[in-house]
């Protein structure tokens, strides 16, 4: 069996795409994990500040995740009068096999950053990835006034607390874990747009303000 597969691959060597050039990460059945907004809409009852799972339809406060991998998409912006990158975390609910995708805006960004700023410290000391800490996500309220209207504002933005105990960072240690994440991130690649900088926070190996929402 495992031969005929090489054989059969081989004839479709460098057309593995075939057909599904168009097919984008909106194609792709991956629920979406979001933060709920003031102006968010279609979600009965909802609490702002918590985060809304897609699948489930459920409204937390918190959640502890394993964040496998992050691309970056370039999307319309809300005001929809040009394009604005953004960052996309695709990941594992804690313990379970259940993904999400999570985009990041804004001024979520800022949020973005400080984690990848210590999760590059994490894989210089420690030698794992970022796939390997398990991530507790909460939200932090922000208001202000937007500079060119003068119009007053509420975001709330996520945060990033990587989890520890009494002997330090919890790393993901179980075999079957480890390689289950570890597998996903090939499949996460393969439905993302990755930039340079994209590879550099998703290397496994060790590695010796915008605008409101």
């Amino acid at each position: 069996m495992a031969d005929d597969a090489i054989v059969a691959s081989s004839l479709y060597e460098n057309k593995v795409g075939v057909g599904t050039e168009e097919i984008s990460q909106e194609d792709l059945n991956t629920p979406i994990l979001k933060i709920i907004q003031t102006n968010t809409q279609n979600i009965e009852n909802k609490q702002e500040g918590f985060f809304y799972r897609s699948d489930t339809r459920e409204q937390v406060e918190s959640v502890d995740v394993n964040l496998v991998y992050v691309s970056t998409l370039e999307v319309e912006n809300y005001n929809k009068t040009g394009k604005e990158k953004v960052k996309v975390y695709f990941g594992f609910y804690g313990g379970t096999n259940e993904p999400f995708k999570m985009y990041i805006r804004g001024w979520g960004l800022a949020s973005h950053r400080n984690f990848q700023t210590e999760v590059a410290g994490v894989k210089t000391k420690l030698g794992v990835p970022m796939l390997a800490l398990t991530v507790h996500l909460t939200t932090e309220k922000q208001s202000g006034t937007i500079a060119d209207t003068g119009k007053p504002y509420t975001v709330y933005k996520p945060i990033f607390t990587v989890l520890k105990d009494d002997q330090g960072l919890i790393i993901e240690k179980t075999p079957e874990r480890v390689n289950f994440l570890l597998e996903a991130v090939a499949r996460f690649r393969a439905i993302s747009f990755t930039s340079q900088t994209d590879d550099k926070q998703n290397a496994v190996e060790a590695v010796e303000e915008p605008p409101p929402f």
